[in-house]
């Protein structure tokens, strides 16, 4: 689950779209708009309720670390994992403290990545929930691990230190710390996979279109066509798929072949 950026209408914010994505599959399952960033949470239920998510792992930012949230996803037969940020304090406090007491085991899984001119190194660590105090966790619904991901990175022509991150989630699954960062890379993929796209393919956050509900069906619009320009559909970008079949008949009729 993700949230587009509100946009000023009038001294007001316009309405904010929740998007449901599939990360594996860079396909946008659905978005609905809600009227401002405490109403994220109700919009994140409606599009849970709407597709079908049993055996699916269901990620979010920490906006949607809420326990009325995790209950409807685990009741939908499914799984979840979510970003831990300072809105949820106290387990914030316990994870870190855990995290940082030696004599706890952790399962551990490193990685390094080079590419487009940058390094990047992540370290993944995962404690059983049980090792954090049963008072703070509990009110999570079926929470299984913690995990803490330390990213570092550097751009390798100009920097020689690396710049540090830390992030913490949580979630229900019940695997090793391999799998879960395998998750936790898709999570992030949404970013580049969705908003990169909108915003520099399909110029988003130039539009002007504000009042009323042309915003909101103007992003579902761009949603449907970034669908059928997904990648795989053609070996060139989406930018220019989208160029060719804006002058193509047959390019356009293949695209929208099932």
């Amino acid at each position: 689950m993700d949230q587009m950026k509100p946009r000023r209408e009038g001294g007001d914010y316009a309405k904010i779209v929740v998007n449901c994505f599939a990360a594996a599959s860079s396909i946008a399952l659905g978005q609905t708009a809600v009227d401002s960033k405490s109403g994220e949470t109700k919009g994140a239920v409606q599009l849970i309720e709407s597709v079908d998510v049993k055996g699916k792992c269901i990620s979010g930012d920490a906006n949607f670390c809420n326990f009325d949230l995790m209950e409807l996803i685990i009741s939908k037969g499914a799984d979840y994992l979510i970003a831990l940020k300072g809105r949820n304090g106290k387990l914030l406090g316990a994870a870190k403290e855990v995290f940082g007491d030696e004599a706890i085991e952790k399962d551990e899984y490193q990685i390094t990545e080079t590419g487009h001119g940058r390094e990047e190194r992540r370290t993944y660590r995962l404690v059983n929930a049980t090792q954090l105090d049963a008072r703070v966790t509990s009110p999570y619904s079926m929470l299984a691990n913690v995990i803490e991901v330390r990213r570092e990175r550097r751009i390798t022509r100009k920097e020689t230190d690396f710049s540090t991150e830390t992030h913490y989630y949580v979630t229900s699954l019940d695997k090793g710390i391999n799998e879960i960062a395998i998750k936790i890379r898709q999570h992030w993929a949404v970013e580049y996979s969705l908003h990169h796209v909108l915003d520099v393919t399909f110029e988003e956050d130039a539009s002007r279109m504000r009042k009323g509900n042309a915003a909101t069906n103007l992003s579902l619009i761009r949603k449907i066509a970034m669908n059928y320009l997904m990648p795989g559909k053609s070996k060139a970008g989406i930018k220019k798929a989208r160029m060719r079949a804006a002058f193509s008949d047959k390019r356009r009729s293949e695209l929208f072949q099932v």
